[in-house]
């Protein structure tokens, strides 16, 4: 079974665990190990909650919804699948997806799927859209 985890920033630090969010418009991460008859957890900017997608980088590090490797940024939602012949898209699809940060050339602009494959042949996920904003400018 896939582990589902979230982090988001609190106060400059990234914090890891479950998510929540409450009717007054303030958002949890809760740690996945904590035993209490109480909600504790940290309050997160909710723009910074990215969730786990199942996968590691090729140096073992647990790549997140908003990660990058500096080429593509990590997403989840619906994405085109094309066809490598013809360069049309032929069907969508839903689920993680890797979006390129730079979008002038083809084939190097369509979105791919997030997969081992994929993932082992780019370099480490070792940047994110919250710590390095630059990264949304193209």
């Amino acid at each position: 079974m896939e582990e589902t985890k979230f982090r988001g920033k609190c106060e400059g630090n990234w914090m890891y665990g479950s998510y929540a969010k409450t009717g007054v418009g303030l958002h949890y991460i809760v740690p996945q190990n904590l035993i209490s008859n109480q909600l504790l957890g940290y309050v997160v900017d909710k723009k910074s909650v990215g969730q786990y997608t199942g996968l590691k980088d090729k140096h073992s590090k647990e790549i997140f919804e908003g990660d990058s490797d500096g080429f593509y940024i990590v997403k989840k939602g619906e994405f085109p699948v094309r066809c490598h012949e013809t360069c049309k898209i032929i069907d969508r699809a839903y689920g993680w997806y890797l979006d390129p940060i730079d979008k002038s050339t083809e084939p190097s602009s369509w979105e791919i799927p997030l997969n081992d494959f994929y993932v082992n042949r780019l370099d480490a996920f070792d940047k994110n859209i919250y710590d390095n904003p630059e990264l949304l400018e193209n």
